[in-house]
């Protein structure tokens, strides 16, 4: 009896070591630059993204003007971080798919052309730039962003290509 409460006590301990050491390295992950953990502050990319996410649901609930407002301020975000990193194609299409939800299709089409030729197989990009596209009536531009797809073994690529066949 007295040999299974010590062979109990030996597990226990190397178990407990065990998992403080995974969660001392677990919180190492959220000390690293950049992330926005180290301040506790999210980045610049991340408020946009979260404006964007806001102004979608607010979409979603016919209350347009908030989520203009919503909109509106991501892009100031995404605008900053633009202006930081101006190589950045992710950023980018946050700038052309905020301009297209305010209403400047060209502006938003600039966008999507300037991250394109950055990053010319970006699916993000080549998608929504096909849907306006297709949405301004420029089909044959729109096929061209397709063909950009084809090999990218994405869902994207199958759901627009029906989109072109209608």
């Amino acid at each position: 009896m007295f040999y299974k409460i010590i062979i109990i006590i030996i597990f226990s301990l190397i178990f407990s070591t065990k998992l403080s050491a995974d969660t001392n390295k677990n919180n190492n992950l959220k000390e690293l630059p950049g992330t926005g953990y180290e301040t506790g502050k999210l980045s610049k990319f991340q408020k946009g993204l979260k404006l964007v996410k806001k102004g979608i649901k607010l979409d979603k609930k016919d209350k347009s003007e908030k989520a203009k407002k919503s909109y509106k301020k991501a892009f100031e975000y995404f605008m900053s971080e633009h202006n930081e990193n101006s190589s950045n194609p992710d950023v980018i299409n946050y700038l052309g798919y905020i301009s297209e939800k305010l209403g400047d299709k060209k502006n938003a089409e600039i966008y999507y052309l300037l991250g394109l030729s950055i990053d010319p197989n970006h699916i993000e990009l080549n998608e929504l730039l096909f849907k306006l596209y297709v949405q301004t009536n420029r089909v044959d531009l729109a096929k061209e962003r397709l063909k950009a797809l084809e090999n990218c073994n994405c869902s994207q690529y199958q759901l627009l290509k029906k989109i072109i066949v209608q």
